[in-house]
């Protein structure tokens, strides 16, 4: 036989009432909020002997429920101290100067970035000058920094499949080199054979090893990787509107669409720096807000996808991948011989996973049909050229059947010497450019080609 038990008093029916409220909300610091609450008087209830509906303790002899106690007390305590470290986030945060104020300006009108993931960042950065004509990242250390670039011009080339770009100019504001930001989880990209960087007048670089920016991706606060990664995109999406003819002659905007003054292009600061508008002053805590916080937080189910992760699968391959270089390019520093002759200069040749000898022709490199066009030798002819400069160490037959390794490092030495270029199929092109084809002398023995 079954016997329906009287209803619960009215602490167990404010326990009830707070556990049914953390279903309720979908914001963890309400649900916190609420578990605690749950858990204050089940405890209580626990304490006056669970009572009847019509009472608020036991009439009779009093009975104290110990073990429903302890376990209130201990879960109790963690949401508590949840709770504490939530509330605490809230609180306003204070930066050390205003140097560090003027930082959190560009990285909040960029990003959205609050102050408190702000401290983070800037707490696992350092400050570097730089004089004029000072080189601030050369091709041994292109991945070791990421640097913002807060006063000053920076000029950079790079080289990207044998390939120099013209040099291009950096401003206040910009972020380089952005090869390391593909930690961030997104596929980047600029991974060139190298980077260097020369200040073009005296700068004030704000300045991030590739371990913190690591720790920045990856192991604090998602939102910091999340802010990141606004961050990149702005400054890719500035970087790319430069090249606009009609950005050129309106000249380039800050966060708020005013064109940058003309001082900006001689070293000054981006106005991005300087002090908030009104407008702009992040929204302080008032009743109202509050209010409109938890009316807003009443979301008991969760939409679709919550916990998914975002980054795409491109995105972590790009980050396992400069990660996998820099860790190569350790290996090879701390052995001057694993490097060989000119190979510091060039990140792809410590890539574990495209080493040069195994690098299929890019649509940079000339087609059959076009070196015969320009009236080039046949393959054989090519290979007997090689086979001669090769002091005779290598029979002519073996020259042919070595044809694509001994192209792919005529490739390099061509592409350094301006003369030659020469494609995986052992045809090749001289002087293009100069309308003339002239022979060149190709060193089959040499390990590395300049870079």
């Amino acid at each position: 036989m079954v016997i329906l038990a009287s209803a619960q008093g009215i602490w167990f029916i404010f326990s009830n009432f707070f556990f049914f409220m953390a279903a309720v909300f979908g914001d963890i610091l309400l649900i916190r909020i609420c578990l605690i609450g749950g858990f204050l008087f089940l405890m209580i209830n626990a304490c006056v002997g669970l009572p009847d509906y019509h009472d608020f303790w036991k009439n009779s002899t009093p009975i104290i429920f110990i073990d429903i106690i302890v376990w209130c007390v201990i879960t109790g305590a963690f949401h508590v101290y949840a709770v504490y470290l939530l509330i605490r986030d809230e609180a306003p945060v204070s930066l050390k100067d205003e140097e560090e104020e003027a930082v959190w300006r560009l990285f909040y009108r960029r990003s959205g970035m609050g102050r408190l993931e702000f401290r983070e960042v800037i707490k696992r950065g350092y400050w570097r000058s730089y004089a004029a004509g000072e080189t601030i990242v050369d091709e041994t250390n292109a991945l070791s920094h990421l640097h913002l670039i807060v006063e000053g011009v920076v000029e950079f080339t790079s080289v990207f499949h044998g390939i120099k770009s013209p040099p291009r100019k950096l401003y206040s504001g910009d972020l380089f080199n952005l090869a390391v930001t593909n930690l961030f989880g997104v596929k980047v990209g600029f991974n060139s054979d190298s980077f260097v960087a020369v200040a073009k007048s005296d700068c004030l670089v704000l300045c991030w090893s590739f371990d913190q920016v690591n720790v920045m991706a990856n192991r604090i606060a998602p939102s910091v990787s999340s802010y990141w990664r606004n961050m990149i995109l702005y400054t890719v999406a500035s970087e790319f509107n430069r090249t606009h003819e009609g950005v050129a002659q309106l000249g380039c905007l800050d966060a708020r669409g005013t064109p940058e003054a003309p001082y900006w292009y001689h070293g000054a600061r981006t106005r991005d720096f300087e002090p908030l508008e009104e407008d702009e002053e992040p929204e302080t805590t008032s009743c109202g807000g509050i209010m409109r916080w938890i009316i807003k937080s009443i979301d008991p189910f969760p939409p679709p996808g919550m916990r998914h992760n975002s980054l795409p699968a491109s995105g972590i391959l790009a980050k396992n991948r400069v990660e996998a270089v820099v860790k190569s390019l350790d290996q090879a520093h701390k052995d001057v011989h694993a490097l060989g002759r000119g190979a510091a200069a060039s990140i792809v040749r410590h890539q574990n996973h495209l080493q040069r000898h195994s690098r299929r022709p890019t649509p940079l490199q000339p087609l059959a049909e076009e070196s015969e066009s320009l009236g080039e030798r046949p393959n054989s002819t090519m290979s007997t050229r090689f086979s001669s400069d090769d002091n005779n160490n290598n029979s002519s037959n073996n020259s042919n059947n070595n044809t694509d390794s001994t192209n792919h490092r005529a490739n390099s030495d061509s592409n350094t010497n301006g003369t030659s270029n020469m494609n995986g199929n052992g045809l090749g092109r001289a002087g293009a450019r100069k309308g003339s084809i002239t022979a060149t002398r190709v060193d089959v023995h040499s390990s590395d080609a300049s870079p």
